[in-house]
């Protein structure tokens, strides 16, 4: 066996460090975690940031915007010329990089995106991230790679089986404080009067930056479903939170004739509050590789209604802490799930459930496995 050294200087590139987004935020907030790691240095290179609580030395890297086509790979050389192997005993990229030594990866092979996912024709800019991706990942000098989901893995392999001893899976974590509020009742209270909507409603909520991708109008059809079905009966709202085609979405509830029980908030850095005025999340995206947001949701204590393209699969067990629907799920399947939890004593239970698994799923046990994965590197 080789021995076990602990790393002492680390380098961390994420180009947006800290800021709105999934990848974004997960560099944060393991890199927070690990600079509290005694004797451990830690510099990120980064474009954008955001200053955390921990000793963290940044250095900022230009935004490559121009030409868009090139710009992973202009990163890419960026970092290889100024990020100095011999200056680190470990350099970690949340970003295409080569000639690193750990390598997160948030998204599956860019050209696979492109076809499968957005159906749209692979273009300059996905052949030149295609073409990066290889040189990163179909080389003998392959880094130690961290997917975030099963879902990630299973597309990567995909690609590049060759690679598989080299994967280490690292779910996302969610943070306690932040989304189990102790005043939550009346969080709770506050909103929901803000927005008119009554306790006994039983309101589902939507969280997402792409309408499209994490499929509000699913959301919206199944909510119209459930109205349609129960009638009068029927006393349900929906909150929508995230940025996209707003007046699109808001045309197609009127079409739906749910234009009055649907609420559209915009964006926010403080989505905490509507998890607490919120009864479940539904998120049936075509593909997320993982969707922080459920974790978050299910640390609120909300069970969740998500698709089998969504990697936070790993955390959901059906009927137990919240429903997992099928690649391509009908309206009124989606609408089934929502009555069954029109039951209060059933969300209860399942929200339960679904909080207990987020509180096993935090960013410090996260963070402890990828220092696992450093010193197995340094041995």
């Amino acid at each position: 066996m080789g021995v076990s050294r602990r790393p002492r200087r680390l380098a961390v590139v994420s180009s947006r460090y800290g800021l709105i987004g999934g990848y974004e935020r997960y560099a944060f907030e393991l890199t927070e975690r690990l600079a509290l790691q005694e004797g451990l240095s830690v510099d990120v290179f980064a474009h954008e940031w955001e200053v955390g609580r921990a000793e963290v030395n940044h250095h900022r890297i230009p935004a490559f915007d121009f030409p868009g086509a090139l710009k992973q790979i202009r990163l890419s050389c960026f970092v290889n010329r100024t990020v100095s192997p011999s200056h680190y005993d470990l350099i970690h990229a949340h970003e295409w990089v080569l000639g690193v030594d750990l390598l997160s990866i948030h998204g599956i092979p860019h050209p696979r995106w492109m076809r499968q996912v957005r159906h749209k024709r692979v273009s300059f800019s996905a052949l030149s991230r295609g073409w990066l991706e290889r040189k990163c990942l179909g080389n003998p000098k392959v880094p130690m790679l961290l997917p975030v989901s099963n879902l990630v893995r299973e597309e990567l392999l995909k690609e590049y089986p060759e690679t598989k001893a080299k994967m280490r899976i690292i779910n996302p974590g969610v943070s306690k404080e932040r989304f189990w509020l102790p005043k939550r009742e009346m969080v709770r209270k506050e909103v929901r009067e803000f927005y008119g909507l009554n306790e006994n409603q039983l309101v589902v909520l939507f969280v997402g930056l792409n309408f499209e991708i994490k499929r509000l109008d699913l959301v919206l059809k199944g909510t119209a479903q459930l109205v349609k079905r129960e009638g009068d009966r029927a006393d349900v709202r929906a909150l929508v939170v995230g940025k996209g085609d707003k007046n699109r979405y808001q045309r197609m509830c009127a079409e739906l004739g749910i234009l009055d029980r649907v609420t559209f908030v915009g964006e926010t850095r403080e989505v905490e509050k509507y998890y607490a005025a919120s009864d479940l999340l539904a998120m049936p995206s075509v593909f997320d590789t993982f969707g922080m947001v459920v974790l978050e949701a299910m640390a609120a204590g909300l069970p969740v209604i998500i698709t089998e393209r969504v990697g936070a699969r790993d955390l959901v067990k059906h009927g137990v802490s919240g429903f997992m629907l099928g690649k391509d799920p009908s309206p009124s399947e989606l609408a089934d799930c929502i009555a069954i939890l029109e039951n209060p004593h059933r969300r209860l239970r399942m929200g339960e459930e679904a909080q207990q698994v987020a509180f096993q799923n935090t960013w410090e046990k996260a963070a402890s496995r990828v220092w696992d994965c450093y010193q197995e590197i340094t041995r």
